[in-house]
This record gives structure tokens, C-alpha cells and sequence, in this order.
């Protein structure tokens, strides 16, 4: 009697989150695959048919919108950013993880208190120390940090490896 309980509550448990899920999962569902019709169709056929399926609508999307060099910007500072933060904090992490010295809790302390500042916080400190920040021309034309994959990527590093440093050093 317990067991069959427990399957029929395991059972109402299952499909609550199903019924919830596909709830949840409905209107995304719909606007992609409304996205791969046409407007004219659309309109004279309405919302709930089936038909008149085109890749137009992405193709036109990825045309006017510039996706090429925005992607390429968005790969290019990411897969930089997190290999720079794995390599500081790893490098890091095993230092406090394995090694006793004297401020060894008080720096992953202050690790976990830098993740508590705000971004916002920190926006025009920054952007002045990034504007008075010169810079050979040969790395940035601008002769600043400012629109340069190097200051974004700066930003990145720098506020994410106290984080990841403070994880790590828990796995080591």
C-alpha cells in the first residue's frame, strides 16, 4: 500500500512538472516556430495553420542586423576572457588550495567579498581609468582601453576570477 502510494505521488510529481514545463516551453516554442513563416502567410492564413515555411526571415534577420561581426566579437572576447580566467584561477586556486600562509583565508575572503560589489558600481571609475589609460598605437588606434577587444576583455577577466578562484580552490 506505502509503495503504490509512493508511485501514484511520484506519478502526480512527474506530471505536474511536464504539464508545467510545456506550459512554460509553449510561447518560446510558438515565436521560433512562427519565425519561420512568412508575414504574408501569416495574415491571410492566421497564427494557429501550418505552411508556408521559409529560412527568409533569418536570412533577412542575419543580413540587416550585422550578426557576422557580432558574433565574431562575441567569440572573440569570450573564448579569450575564460581561458585568461581559467589560467589565473586555477593558478590561484592551487596556491591557496595546497599551500598554508599567513593570509590564505583572509585572501579568499576577500575573494568572496569582491563578488558582492556591484558591477554598476564600478562603471565610471573604469571607464575614467580606461579613457586615462594610454596605449601604444600599435595596440589600440584609439591610444586608449576604450571600444578595444583588450578593455572588454580586461573587465571580464578581472571580474570573474576572484569568483572562479574562490570555486576552485574548494576542488583542489
Amino acid at each position: 500500500m506505502v509503495a503504490n502510494e509512493s508511485k501514484f505521488k511520484r506519478g502526480l510529481t512527474i506530471a505536474f512538472l511536464l504539464i508545467t514545463s510545456l506550459l512554460w516551453l509553449f510561447p518560446l516554442l510558438w515565436a521560433v516556430f512562427n519565425s519561420f513563416r512568412d508575414y504574408g502567410y501569416t495574415l491571410e492564413h492566421g497564427y494557429f495553420s501550418f505552411g508556408g515555411f521559409t529560412f527568409s526571415n533569418w536570412q533577412d534577420a542575419w543580413a540587416q542586423g550585422g550578426f557576422e561581426n557580432s558574433f565574431i566579437n562575441s567569440a572573440v572576447i569570450t573564448i579569450t576572457a575564460v581561458l585568461l580566467t581559467l589560467a589565473l584561477s586555477t593558478c590561484m586556486a592551487f596556491v591557496l588550495a595546497r599551500y598554508s600562509f599567513r593570509f590564505n583565508v583572509a585572501m579568499l575572503i576577500f575573494f568572496l567579498a569582491a563578488n558582492l560589489l556591484p558591477p554598476q558600481s564600478l562603471l565610471v571609475p573604469v571607464y575614467r581609468i580606461f579613457r586615462a589609460f594610454p596605449l601604444p598605437e600599435w595596440i589600440a588606434e584609439s591610444g586608449s582601453l576604450l571600444d578595444t577587444y583588450g578593455g572588454v576583455i580586461l573587465i571580464n577577466v578581472a571580474f570573474q576570477t576572484g569568483f572562479c578562484t574562490f570555486v576552485l580552490s574548494n576542488y583542489m
